[in-house]
Formats: C-alpha cells, structure tokens, sequence
C-alpha cells in the first residue's frame, strides 16, 4: 500500500445517535473527521444520517418530506464550514498540490 502525497489519514467515526422523522421512519446519524497523522490536524469532517427502507413506497410523504427539510436546513444553517464539491479523497489529493505550490515560492 502506498501513500497519497504522503499523508497517512486516519479516520475518526462516531455514532451519534437516532433520527427520528415520524412515522416509524428514522436512521442513524454519525460524524466523521478525517485527520493527517503526521501533522495531527483535522482535514474534513463530515456528518451523516441513513434511513434505510425497502421500498420508497414504504415511507410517508410527510416523513420523507420532514427529512429533506432537515437535510436542506444543515446545508442553510452550516454553509461557512460547507465546501461545495469537495471530497476527503480529492482534499488528500489536493494536499500535495498545495505542498509543490508552497515550495515554489
């Protein structure tokens, strides 16, 4: 296995508990913080919650309407710490493009 750039990442998961959005509809919510090993610094972060479902038929309007509501409002409320279209994967590869720009100059 080799590295990227590297950067040794560990990644840091915990669950955080039950979201409930009515109606027998609710999944878990976890946080995830990648870290660069060597630097000991926090690359990404990343919150999640999955609801899971057999069919979507199974799942009432109002439920799946309430967790679209939700997810759209983390985006609102959080948009400072929010990079649209960035990846972990692509920040550690973007690492090393930031280490030759600053050994450049």
């Amino acid at each position: 296995m080799m590295l990227v750039n590297n950067v040794a990442v560990e990644e840091v998961q915990n669950t955080m508990g039950v979201i409930h959005f009515g109606h027998h509809f609710k999944g878990k919510t976890t946080i995830a913080i990648w870290r660069s090993r060597a630097l000991e610094k926090s690359l990404s972060g990343e919150f999640a919650f999955q609801c899971k479902f057999d069919r979507i038929d199974e799942v009432s309007t109002e439920a799946l309407a309430l967790s679209e509501e939700f997810y759209k409002k983390v985006q609102l409320d959080c948009a400072e710490w929010i990079k649209l279209g960035a990846t972990k994967t692509a920040m550690v590869y973007g690492l090393g493009e930031n280490q030759q720009l600053k050994n450049h100059e």
